[in-house]
């Protein structure tokens, strides 16, 4: 359907009702779509608030009202047509093409390139590395430090501290932005922690990053927070805290060797299973035994 503004423009309305008074002799049908075509043609061509010039440009590579008129009624007069051939499709093609305006082109070359920016962006932003393991890490509370056992099986690390029922536990592991993305940490995902209680683990990032010495301070003694935004090239702790609830029989153990996270990268929000450099366990005790 045309557009109301460009309908509305004097010289168009008065094209128009000659093309119909034109129309007049053809079969009422014929008529009726031929005038439709026409519509359809100005409206592709012309924007809402077309000047005076562009309308009249687009009037006359139309033709006059009668012109078009008597090149509809020898078309009917001539019977069929014969199936068009690849010359004559490729030559409506190439005049479709001149017909087109200046604004035509520019406004598709400006839509193409837009839409290559934004999935550029959009590739650029799901294909961006997840945070990483940055080598710092420990158990949160000195009396876990002290009674940690680390051992080794088929290339892979573990540490293991006793549960101490219904107390605090946790560690901190230092994480890498390697993007070129800031990444905001929002959080655990429901599927984070499964080994380490995770009704009542808490996750928390630390806030402070000292760009001269490349490091996020004593993570003892800085903040932490939730959400976190990390940006390229910089790191900081995450802590995961919780109460040891965990029914565990003595001699078994607990654990994982791996976060995932909700992370906003962008304007995406995405998971991201973070590496945590080692195992993090914990043994059962006689307390621990249900």
């Amino acid at each position: 359907m045309m557009s109301g503004i460009t309908l509305d423009h004097p010289r168009i309305r008065e094209y128009l009702r000659e093309l119909d008074a034109a129309l007049g002799p053809l079969p009422p049908e014929q008529a009726r779509e031929l005038r439709e075509q026409i519509t359809a043609h100005l409206d592709d061509q012309l924007a809402p608030g077309a000047t005076d010039a562009e309308v009249s440009d687009a009037l006359q590579r139309l033709g006059s009202p009668s012109e078009v008129a008597v090149a509809a009624g020898s078309a009917q007069a001539s019977g069929p047509q014969p199936e068009p051939t690849a010359a004559d499709v490729s030559r409506w093609v190439r005049n479709a093409i001149r017909r087109r305006t200046w604004r035509f082109w520019t406004i598709l070359g400006a839509v193409v390139v837009a839409a290559g920016v934004v999935i550029g962006l959009v590739v650029s932003v799901e294909t961006a590395p997840v945070l990483s393991f940055d080598g710092a890490s420990g158990w949160w509370y000195s009396v876990d430090g002290q009674h940690e056992v680390n051992t080794m099986a088929d290339g892979a690390s573990q540490t293991t501290v006793p549960v101490r029922w219904q107390q605090s536990q946790g560690f901190y592991v230092q994480i890498y932005n390697f993007s070129r993305w800031t990444q905001t940490v929002l959080g655990l995902s429901q599927d984070s922690a499964q080994g380490l209680d995770s009704d009542t683990g808490q996750l928390a990032v630390s806030v402070r990053y000292d760009p001269q010495k490349y490091w996020p301070g004593d993570p003892q003694t800085v903040s932490y927070s939730l959400p976190v935004s990390i940006p390229p090239g910089q790191s900081r702790y995450i802590r995961l805290m919780w109460t040891s609830n965990l029914c565990l029989a003595e001699g078994g153990s607990e654990g994982t060797d791996q976060l995932s996270l909700r992370v906003r990268v962008g304007w995406l929000t995405r998971t991201e299973v973070v590496w945590l450099g080692q195992g993090w366990y914990v043994a059962g005790t006689k307390q621990s035994t249900c």
